[in-house]
C-alpha cells in the first residue's frame, strides 16, 4: 500500500501519493522525477531583530 511504501522509503505520505499518481498517470511508462514538498502550512517562522527593525520602519 501507499503508506506502507511512504514509510519504508521514509518519504511523507503526501509526496507517496503524489508520486503513485504521476506514476499510474503516465500509465507506468515513466518513473516519476520529482515530487513537490507542500507549501508552508501557517507554520510560524522565527523573526530576526533585522526583520523586526525592517517591519516597524
Amino acid at each position: 500500500t501507499v503508506p506502507k511504501a511512504a514509510v519504508r522509503c521514509s518519504i511523507p505520505r503526501q509526496s507517496a501519493y503524489r508520486l503513485f499518481k504521476e506514476f499510474n498517470g503516465s500509465n507506468g511508462s515513466v518513473l516519476p522525477g520529482f515530487a513537490p514538498k507542500a507549501k508552508n502550512r501557517g507554520t510560524k517562522r522565527k523573526l530576526f531583530p533585522q526583520h523586526i527593525l525592517f517591519l516597524i520602519q
